[in-house]
């Protein structure tokens, strides 16, 4: 049996995004080639991947700690799970530390950017975030890096703690 997956288009204009559900990915790639050809803003929804924060916190706990580790904290577990789960989808998804990145990776080119370049920015951040995360985890000790710290914070929201406002450390 094929897989089903859900291709979510928004057409501008004030309208509602318009979805479709596709078997196969032969008929999701002829529906992608259709909406690049209109010119149409659109996402592809993999079933198999968490859509929603707690799925996000409880699939990959170890992962969000780590990014909290690696953005000292600016990082609550909602934010974290936020970052991936716009990765997974393609967007741009971003905070205070997004920003300052994308300003200083865009700032280097001597003029004030485009919408369109800071947003394709934002959305190579949410990558770059995830892959630092990863590389870096046996760094991740000290005061505002503290694994087993964020682990911790991780770990009670997933057993349904109030999860922290502002930030992870204060």
């Amino acid at each position: 049996m094929a897989r089903r997956y859900r291709v979510v288009a928004d057409f501008g204009g004030g309208q509602d995004p318009a979805s479709r559900v596709c078997e196969g990915a032969a008929s999701v790639l002829e529906l992608m080639r259709e909406l690049r050809q209109c010119g149409v803003c659109f996402h592809v929804l993999n079933p198999g991947r968490p859509r929603t924060q707690e799925e996000v916190l409880r699939r990959y706990p170890r992962l969000i700690a780590h990014m909290i580790c690696e953005s000292l904290g600016y990082y609550t577990p909602g934010h974290a799970a936020n970052t991936v789960i716009a990765y997974q989808a393609g967007l741009s998804w971003g905070g205070e530390w997004h920003d300052h990145l994308a300003q200083g990776r865009l700032g280097r080119k001597g003029r004030r950017p485009t919408s369109e370049e800071y947003d394709e920015e934002m959305r190579r951040i949410n990558h770059v975030v995830i892959r630092w995360a990863f590389e870096r985890r046996h760094t991740h000790r000290g005061a505002m890096a503290h694994y087993p710290q964020a682990r911790a914070i991780v770990d009670g929201v997933n057993q349904g703690c109030k999860p922290p406002m502002l930030a992870s450390w204060f």
